[in-house]
């Protein structure tokens, strides 16, 4: 049986055993009285049975009503929504952590644990992906390509210049050749460090060597 019904029950029940109580023989009434000798009944009060039964109903309707009550709300919880899908894994933090835990360099192992402990978006680890390839290509070519590849995969692609007219908003000059060709003149002969750029924004224009034709021949 359900323990609201139980309580109920009991209730009922105490306020029932009151009632018997209260209608038992009322006081000044002798059960030894002779025979014939007439009886006195001093101050009869009046019964309180309707008062008790009238409590006895409203202490049910109340319990009633707050099992009911808790009932519904018990029907009524909020439905979850269900969690979007986990979006896809980016290929640029997992990189930078086998780098680190490979210790090619101390240095640029802790680097990298202070970057993943926090935040770090997308820039900026494509960024430090590129700096980090830099610094580890000449000593450790393997941990360089593995950073490299993880920059393919995100779809960041390197950026060279050989051959293109020399544009100081998407190139940086480091150095000047000379050409006996005209035509070459404000050409990019050679790009030195590699540019990078996702999607349309440039993370980090390349650096070249730029032709110079002086134009004497």
């Amino acid at each position: 049986m359900p323990i609201i019904a139980r309580l109920v029950l009991l209730c009922a029940a105490a306020v029932l055993a009151g009632c018997a109580k209260a209608e038992t023989a009322p006081e000044g009434l002798d059960p030894l009285r002779a025979p014939g000798q007439p009886v006195i009944i001093e101050h009869a009060e009046p019964s309180r049975l309707p008062w008790l039964i009238g409590g006895v109903a409203i202490l049910v309707g109340v319990v009633a009503g707050g099992a009911l009550t808790i009932t519904q709300l018990s029907r009524r919880r909020p439905r979850t929504a269900a969690a979007p899908p986990p979006p896809p894994g980016d290929p640029l933090r997992p990189a930078l952590a086998e780098v680190a835990a490979s210790g090619a360099s101390a240095a640029i192992s802790e680097q990298i644990d202070r970057l993943l402990a926090g935040p770090a978006g997308r820039d900026e680890l494509a960024r430090a992906c590129v700096r980090f390839r830099d610094q580890l290509a000449g000593r450790f070519p393997a941990q360089a390509d593995r950073l490299a590849a993880a920059l393919a995969t995100a779809g960041i692609r390197e950026v060279r210049a050989e051959g293109q007219p020399f544009d100081g908003r998407v190139h940086e000059a480091v150095d000047t050749t000379p050409t006996d060709d005209p035509r070459l003149h404000d050409t990019v002969s050679a790009t030195i460090r590699t540019g990078y750029v996702d999607g349309e924004r440039v993370l980090r224009v390349p650096r070249v060597v730029v032709y110079r034709w002086d134009g004497a021949s």
